[in-house]
């Protein structure tokens, strides 16, 4: 390690060279924040291969990209539906190059942010849901009813970010990841990734020194994940992640 392209077919059959050099840079980008968490190499290897094994080569319509951490933020507690929630800020995505599971694609702040409100209330799960090693839509009742665990409201475009609040349930939280529940009570950052349709325009180009392979219209919001000891393709690093947003000085509600 790191991983080249060459690697990446030891790990996963048919991908395209394109995928491959795709899948080489999610593997070495997570294996690199796990290990920047103090953990063994080979825990982290084995992390980073089945992160790069569920972003890359499956469907070319539906993406998911992840986001990454930052300072501590605040943590609001609303009662929702009769229901204890956990409200914290989010950053979804940042405009620029991001590469999910459909490559490197350019996300204008004018698509993403077209129509704030179809991001609220998406499911918000913890990692993607897949099946057979393919990533799915959130939405079914069996995924809502056994792995959702909050919603996303008051989604707004700040500059070129994509903000909003996560509205988590905390006994639901509890229930499906006490290791999720415990960063969000100790102000942890953590990172996100959005599970999103989008009709993507096959047009090459750079921005900010990062090439493309297509530019993404039209988003389709599925749901957000929340990525405990992940990296996502829009990460903390971009911007992204849950993290204080704050609109006008004030943490917005």
């Amino acid at each position: 390690m790191p991983w080249t392209k060459d690697d990446a077919l030891k790990h996963k059959k048919g991908l395209t060279d394109k995928q491959q050099k795709q899948w080489a840079k999610v593997a070495n980008a997570a294996l690199k924040a796990c290990m920047a968490d103090g953990k063994e190499e080979a825990s982290c290897a084995a992390s980073a291969i089945r992160q790069a094994n569920g972003v890359v080569g499956n469907n070319e319509n539906y993406s998911i990209y992840k986001n990454k951490k930052e300072s501590e933020y605040t943590i609001k507690t609303k009662v929702y539906q009769k229901r204890k929630h956990l409200v914290v800020p989010v950053t979804m995505m940042v405009e620029g190059v991001h590469s999910g599971s459909a490559g490197p694609l350019l996300h204008t702040i004018d698509e993403l942010g077209r129509y704030p409100a179809s991001w609220n209330g998406i499911p918000v799960m913890i990692n993607h849901p897949s099946k057979d090693g393919s990533p799915i839509s959130a939405n079914s009742p069996e995924l809502i009813d056994n792995e959702c665990v909050g919603r996303v409201y008051n989604t707004f475009v700040e500059e070129k970010k994509l903000k909003a609040n996560v509205w988590l349930d905390e006994a639901k939280l509890k229930e499906v990841s006490e290791d999720t529940y415990t960063c969000i009570i100790e102000k942890q950052p953590i990172e996100v990734s959005v599970g999103v349709f989008t009709d993507d325009e096959n047009e090459e180009g750079e921005y900010n020194g990062e090439t493309y392979e297509a530019i993404a219209h039209n988003h389709r919001p599925d749901h957000l994940a929340l990525l405990p000891g992940g990296v996502g393709a829009c990460s903390l690093e971009d911007g992204c992640g849950i993290r204080a947003n704050k609109k006008g000085g004030k943490n917005v509600e």
